[in-house]
């Protein structure tokens, strides 16, 4: 497991800059159809101040270049060129190793001879980029995001575009904290869109998550304790997190609840002064985010996306994206058993193999045979038995209804390496249809 294998991993999503500024607005589409909101309408006064701010960023620096010739800025991979013109990843320091976290926004540059840099600030932005001849698309989960490279806005918020017109409220809640010494905060960022009246299921199991993931990054969960009494003698001592009545708690109130738990375990461990009488500690960072995804035609049931990340100063951190789905009135979690008919998810499963080993021969041996089922030594997530369930024996990623179908999600490592991220396969409901109970 992950967080107790190796050191807790960090996805570098570096803060990268990425700019097509043009007069006219620049609209979106989701695969669906959905448009997002154009530069003239999406703007708020404090994205305007923010883009300023990146426009002058990104003029210091290349003033201090000019200024200082042997501190280059770092370039990332190009994205698209045309007209003189280059789109690339920017990460935003002196060289590919400054210490960044999936937290900060992410953002591309375009470089044209002869002009000041353009900017767009990515908000959401935690899967993967690319273009297609104008046409440039934006992972959002299992969905796409799409607009002409040469007509873009200042910024895109990618979650704001999708929630945008479905009457969701958003909640947001940030928590930093800094050790004397160090030179970096430990950040905690918590963002919900949820429907107008939360459910008291949905808050507690909020908390179920979140608790789960702070206990986790400072490795105590079950496993972690196992394997250090097991191989090396070790009994852990368990860092115990303090009670919350999340029944009658807001999502605020849950966030601000266990980012200041957050803050207290990180005190407690690394809040001491070593010989020389410094505080040093590692930075920690943990972000959550939720938001529906799909609904039955009869408002019977609901999927939730989740994502969330780690860091700890790793070679790069680590996240989690999954698709829940859950009975509306009880928040009973739905599994294999609930969305297919008795004797319908082999079938399912055989759909599922032939699109993982169509993916995986992209890139590897046509001979080898993949396979959907997880033995215990691959399962990667902190919640396992939420996002894993056994069936026949064999251990699945846990089904959810989307609005593309039944997608099955494998975290990073479970069905390839850590550079192939978090990998859905999406069986469409065209495919499946006299297999599934609900629709």
């Amino acid at each position: 497991m992950r967080h107790l294998l190796s050191l807790i991993i960090a996805v570098i999503t570096v803060s990268v800059f990425f700019v097509i500024y043009a007069n006219n607005p620049a609209w979106f589409t989701l695969e669906f159809n959905r448009p997002i909101a154009s530069e003239e309408t999406s703007e708020a006064p404090e994205t305007i101040q923010e883009s300023k701010k990146v426009q002058s960023a990104v003029a210091e620096i290349i003033q201090d270049e000019e200024e200082e010739p042997e501190s280059e800025p770092y370039y990332g991979d190009t994205i698209a060129q045309y007209d003189n013109t280059t789109v690339c990843i920017y990460f935003g320091g002196e060289t590919s190793t400054q210490e960044v976290s999936s937290i900060d926004q992410t953002m591309f540059i375009t470089l044209r001879e002869g002009a000041t840099p353009d900017t767009c600030l990515i908000v959401d932005m935690h899967n993967g980029v690319w273009t297609d001849g104008e046409t440039i698309y934006i992972k959002f989960g299992i969905d796409t995001l799409c607009a002409n490279i040469r007509n873009l806005p200042h910024e895109i918020n990618l979650m704001d575009t999708y929630a945008a017109g479905k009457g969701w409220e958003k909640h947001n809640y940030s928590h930093s904290f800094q050790i004397s010494d160090s030179s970096w905060d430990c950040n905690f960022f918590f963002q919900a869109y949820l429907p107008h009246d939360v459910p008291e299921w949905t808050r507690k199991f909020m908390k179920t998550i979140i608790s789960n993931d702070i206990t986790a990054l400072y490795l105590d969960n079950k496993g972690m304790g196992k394997i250090l009494n097991q191989y090396y003698g070790i009994v852990n001592e368990p860092k115990r997190l303090r009670k919350l009545d999340a029944a009658s708690a807001t999502p605020e109130q849950i966030a601000a609840h266990y980012a200041k738990e957050h803050e207290r375990l990180y005190r407690r461990d690394y809040d001491k002064a070593d010989e020389d009488g410094r505080k040093l500690g590692p930075k920690y960072d943990y972000l959550f985010k939720m938001n529906p995804a799909w609904q039955s035609k009869d408002g019977k049931y609901i999927t939730y996306r989740f994502y969330t990340f780690y860091y700890n100063m790793g070679m790069h951190g680590y996240m989690e994206e999954y698709y829940l789905t859950f009975d509306k009135a009880t928040g009973k979690l739905l599994g294999a058993d609930d969305l297919f008919k008795p004797k319908k998810f082999d079938s399912v499963i055989a759909n599922l193999e032939k699109r993982i080993n169509d993916y995986k021969h992209g890139y590897m041996n046509p001979e080898s045979v993949f396979t959907a089922d997880l033995g215990e030594d691959n399962i990667e997530t902190n919640s396992s038995e939420l996002l894993k369930e056994t069936v026949n024996g064999k251990i699945y990623p846990r089904p959810a209804m989307t609005n593309k179908g039944v997608v099955f999600t494998y975290q990073p490592y479970e069905m390839g390496a850590f550079t192939e991220g978090v990998i859905h396969f999406v069986v469409p409901y065209s495919e499946i249809k006299n297999t599934l109970k609900i629709k």
